[in-house]
């Protein structure tokens, strides 16, 4: 053989190497289907006639496929500002970066591109967490961010394709949503006080009933000894639902302040209601174990 070739309908020639008289080689890049034939000259010039024609099927790159696991849906902002994201990603080609797109609605019509990750080398199947930080965006009450995530192949024959997920939503509370949501709570918080309040002067009840009992030196009953314990269990109970209920109201407090829905005379008031409240509750609770150490010292005298 003199030459060789590959011949293509539609893609332009490639010439082959010859050596050793009839070994061929060469190579090329698949951009499309089509069909082709080799074409050989042998040293006489004379060239095959008749050809076989052989068929290249080329399969497209599909793009990466990116799903948002978590959360998943829409979501409401809650006080912590953070929304914990986790995104899947597989491709066939294989998956060289994520990205997160988004924009605040009604204030800017161009999205915002966030990298997150890239992979070198390229990884089939990838996984992304991230917790984002919304209180960076600076969104006011009412705001509602849309953002996707998005796949980048590493395809660098054709060029890189790019998948993209499902499109979410996070949408900062209005006004008078953090409003009613404060509101809630510092109701919740009240009738929490008031049912602390209500088993304690029980309990000083109880106990007074048995101190009274002991003085004038009647023997307690077997039924009264456990009323004393179960008193004092119910105090180490109430003592940690007190310690629950007064962190909450100063959260509530911190709420009410970061998120401006009331004025600082109010926002004050209520941390001081918080610290009265505080106080009462230890005096209550320590005038009852008070009582309870007189009963059980009166017990033992008798």
């Amino acid at each position: 053989l003199a030459s060789a070739a590959l011949r293509f309908e539609e893609s332009s020639a490639i010439k082959l190497k010859v050596s050793e008289g009839n070994r061929l080689a060469g190579s090329f890049i698949v951009q499309h289907s089509e069909k082709y034939h080799i074409e050989l000259i042998d040293t006489d010039g004379v060239m095959n006639s008749q050809p076989i024609t052989y068929t290249i099927n080329a399969i497209p790159d599909a793009v990466p496929k990116i799903e948002i696991v978590e959360p998943g849906k829409d979501v409401v902002l809650d006080e912590s500002m953070i929304v914990s994201l986790r995104m899947d990603a597989k491709d066939d080609y294989g998956v060289q970066a994520i990205r997160l797109v988004y924009r605040v609605e009604g204030q800017s019509e161009k999205d915002t591109t966030l990298p997150l990750k890239t992979w070198n080398p390229p990884q089939t199947a990838v996984y992304v967490e991230f917790p984002w930080d919304i209180d960076r965006l600076g969104l006011f009450p009412g705001d509602v961010v849309s953002y996707h995530a998005e796949a980048i192949d590493a395809n660098n024959v054709t060029g890189a394709n790019v998948g993209s997920s499902n499109t979410y939503s996070i949408r900062f509370p209005s006004l008078a949503e953090l409003y009613n949501e404060v509101e809630s709570e510092q109701e919740a918080e009240h009738q929490g006080l008031e049912a602390l309040f209500n088993e304690q002067a029980e309990a000083t009840g109880t106990i007074d009933d048995l101190l009274d009992k002991i003085r004038k030196s009647q023997e307690l009953t077997v039924k009264d000894e456990k009323t004393m314990k179960q008193v004092l269990e119910n105090q180490k109970q109430i003592e940690k639902t007190a310690k629950e209920l007064l962190e909450n109201m100063k959260q509530t407090a911190q709420q009410m302040e970061k998120n401006q829905l009331f004025d600082l005379e109010t926002v004050q008031k209520y941390q001081e209601l918080q610290k009265l409240m505080d106080e009462a509750l230890s005096e209550e609770h320590k005038e009852i174990l008070r009582k309870l150490s007189e009963a059980l010292q009166q017990l033992q005298l008798s």
